[in-house]
């Protein structure tokens, strides 16, 4: 991938860094509200949707754009007004929330027009700009009188369980506390209180009254529940949680028994780990308790590092494999791990996963069989059965 902003050329900066993935955002929100480019630093435009610029930012892949919904940013490349991208290879692209596999293309991206649109508020006081209304010296347009709000807690293995059925985690929450606010403030003006409920020194998920130190605010939309990062709690007002109360995820504190979230913490390191390249800590990651039996978003470690082309991390798990791991299919489109190296055309770790015994013949969900992924003759060669010495048909 080549990228180009406003005549400059940032190749090397997104291949420097590692990164995997680009976003351009012109809002400042992404992903049910998350917020990638991060806080306002010196020597960078404040964000805007008005001002014709758009800001690039670098993800390092799938694990960074889950860790977004916890309050991580990602690589602030720059904020250009033109932006141009070439690609050589097939690659999966999101516009505004649609997906589509895009062939080898050059993607030019620039402001074409914009319109204000009109938004309806969920009540009198929510149609009114509540930063105004802070700022305000006259306050008399808007009621005082406090408002009491109960606060609830989700527990993530419930959360996890429940994903998508706002209903049923609302009814199986915790009761947490409840405050005295004003329907007008920000949601970050409610985070003293949540951290009065904070104990930090034994396991309180189950524990209703308390919470881990290890906890975030939780938004509705969509009929789901989302965490929000810090950054956006001071854009949402309270006033639109006035019926449903208010409800923080609570994750755990480190050193309890492991919980859902603290094996799945360890398996996106791990992940990570393999996304760098990062032998030494795939290695030791390895030792510990991470499953990967289900995978993780639907690929095996081996998998993964194929599609990574990391040659030295899939060495090291072609030695730790049987050949039925080896040759283990993703449930989404049967890919095996050469199917994977195969499309992306890296001849190396094609050459030692099939080495290590993979079946050549294995086709995935479309019937193909590795070979058939790739166009590059020297490779196809390499997988086609009886090349190889010992290569069964």
């Amino acid at each position: 991938m080549e990228l180009t902003c406003d005549g400059k050329d940032y190749t090397d900066k997104i291949r420097d860094e590692k990164i995997h993935c680009l976003v351009f955002l012109n809002i400042k929100s992404y992903g049910a509200g998350t917020n990638p480019w991060g806080s306002h630093i010196s020597g960078m435009r404040n964000q805007a949707m008005d001002d014709g610029f758009v800001e690039v930012v670098g993800l390092f892949g799938a694990p960074t754009m889950a860790a977004l919904q916890v309050g991580v940013t990602g690589v602030r490349v720059c904020q250009c007004k033109k932006a141009t991208i070439i690609t050589r290879k097939a690659v999966h692209c999101q516009v505004d929330g649609e997906p589509l596999y895009l062939c080898p293309s050059v993607l030019k991206i620039s402001r074409r027009c914009q319109s204000l649109m009109i938004m309806k508020g969920k009540s009198a006081r929510a149609s009114k700009d509540y930063h105004e209304i802070n700022n305000s010296e006259t306050t008399s347009e808007v009621s005082l009188t406090p408002v009491k709000i109960a606060i609830h807690k989700v527990r993530y293995t419930d959360f996890h369980k429940h994903y998508g059925n706002m209903d049923k985690l609302q009814e199986i929450a915790l009761p947490l506390t409840m405050v005295v606010t004003r329907e007008f403030q920000a949601l970050d003006s409610i985070r003293p209180a949540v951290e009065k409920c904070v104990k930090d020194d034994e396991d309180v998920t189950n524990l209703p009254g308390v919470v881990s130190e290890n906890w975030v605010f939780l938004h509705s939309a969509n009929e789901r529940l989302y965490p929000i990062s810090v950054d956006m709690e001071s854009k949402l007002p309270v006033t639109e949680m006035v019926a449903t109360g208010i409800f923080v995820l609570d994750v755990g504190i480190k050193g309890t028994p492991k919980t859902f979230r603290d094996k799945e913490s360890e398996q996106r390191e791990l992940y990570c780990a393999i996304e760098t390249g990062d032998l030494e800590k795939v290695q030791s990651l390895r030792t510990g308790d991470v499953d990967d039996s289900e995978g993780y978003h639907g690929l095996s470690q081996l998998q993964y590092a194929a599609q990574q082309d990391k040659l030295e991390v899939v060495r090291y798990l072609l030695g730790e494999m049987s050949g039925e791991e080896i040759n283990r299919a993703s449930e989404q489109d049967g890919y095996t791990a050469l199917h994977f190296a195969a499309e992306a055309e890296f001849y190396d770790v094609c050459k030692i996963i099939v080495e290590a015994g993979a079946e050549l013949t294995q086709k995935n969900s479309a019937g193909q069989t590795a070979s058939e992924l790739t166009e590059n003759e020297e490779l196809r060669t390499l997988l086609t059965p009886n090349i190889l010495a010992g290569t069964p048909v």
